[in-house]
């Protein structure tokens, strides 16, 4: 018997960005800012691109809660009452919890103030950015508590924050391939490996330097 897969959050990223209907070629569908995959889009994109949210945050999950229609059929004189399942699409909503950043003008608590109720791109990741596993969507952000006990590191709820339409997943082993899900449409396609290089690289000096 093999083995249980076991994971551990080292390098989580966390990240939202308003939706801009105005922006380019904008469609409804975009999951990611500029309609980017998940397996090619950066932080870099979101607002928090230095990742200091990531810093602050504790716990976040992306949680699945079911919608149940079920359908009872009454009781008859030759048969028993009985309930048939016909559950709804699975509601998704982002909830966590973080460090209390009010002390940042540009930290999480603000974003979250400042957006209220608005719909914003969000960005998960539990193994960094451009790696699975990972996640990208819409939602709509609420804002968050203020203050708290006296000497103690303040913390504040995030969400329950709605996901507005089925997300797309990456997963797999970080720094691989791994498989996209694509939410929308329910297909899995390979994922791609994108290697940046670093600000101070400099580009070759001819074709056999490359």
């Amino acid at each position: 018997m093999a083995d249980a897969l076991r994971f551990k959050i080292e390098n989580g990223v966390l990240a939202f960005t308003p939706v801009d209907p105005a922006a380019v070629g904008y469609l409804s569908s975009w999951q990611a800012p500029g309609g980017k995959a998940i397996d090619v889009v950066m932080l870099a994109d979101y607002t928090d691109a230095d990742a200091q949210w990531s810093c602050q945050v504790q716990t976040c999950t992306i949680d699945a809660t079911a919608n149940n229609n079920d359908e009872t059929v009454d009781a008859t004189w030759c048969a028993p009452s009985k309930t048939i399942p016909n559950p709804g699409e699975t509601s998704w909503a982002i909830n966590g919890t973080y460090l209390q950043d009010t002390i940042d003008e540009d930290g999480l608590w603000q974003f979250c103030y400042l957006h209220d109720t608005e719909e914003c791109y969000f960005f998960v990741g539990l193994a960094g950015e451009s790696s699975a596993p990972s996640a990208v969507g819409r939602c709509r952000v609420l804002g968050s508590t203020f203050g708290g006990a006296a000497r103690v590191a303040l913390t504040s709820t995030l969400g329950p924050l709605p996901v507005s339409q089925r997300f797309d997943a990456w997963v797999g082993t970080p720094g691989t391939a791994g498989s996209v899900i694509e939410g929308l449409t329910n297909t899995v396609r390979p994922g791609v490996i994108t290697l940046t290089a670093p600000a101070s690289a400099s580009p070759p000096a001819d074709e056999a330097a490359a």
